[in-house]
């Protein structure tokens, strides 16, 4: 992951995400896409899933390096569209086939940034769960 803790989350459905992309000029109709903010530019989709990956350490790094540079967007973008329309079943057939799946990310729940009118929803699984006697 980003070992320096540069990259922050803000979920697009918060008033937070509205008005940072709407104060950049970015309207974020499609809850399905990612957005980077990088000294002041806004990624959206592959762009901003692999300048994402620059943040973090070796392979991911250099993966990310070299297909920003050797592959064209709109065959990234088509990628990242295929993905984005078919993630559920993606995870949940990765999930069959490896026992991966249900990660508790509170660990990483002091990254993502809200306003103080919005909540976390508890099914995200970013708050600390509650310990069961």
């Amino acid at each position: 992951m980003d070992a320096a803790q540069h990259v922050r989350f803000s979920p697009l459905q918060t008033s937070l995400s509205a008005k940072i992309l709407n104060d950049l000029g970015v309207e974020a109709a499609d809850l399905s896409t990612a957005f980077l903010i990088d000294n002041g530019e806004v990624y959206s989709k592959s762009s901003s899933i692999l300048r994402m990956l620059s943040y973090t350490r070796f392979p991911w790094s250099w993966m990310a390096a070299v297909l920003l540079c050797l592959v064209p967007l709109f065959l990234r973008d088509f990628g990242y569209d295929l993905f984005a329309r078919n993630r559920g079943a993606i995870w949940k057939t990765l999930k069959k086939m490896t026992g991966i799946g249900d990660v508790s990310l509170e660990t990483y729940g002091s990254r993502v940034i809200v306003s103080d009118e919005d909540r976390i929803p508890e099914g995200w699984g970013l708050l600390p769960r509650e310990k069961k006697e």
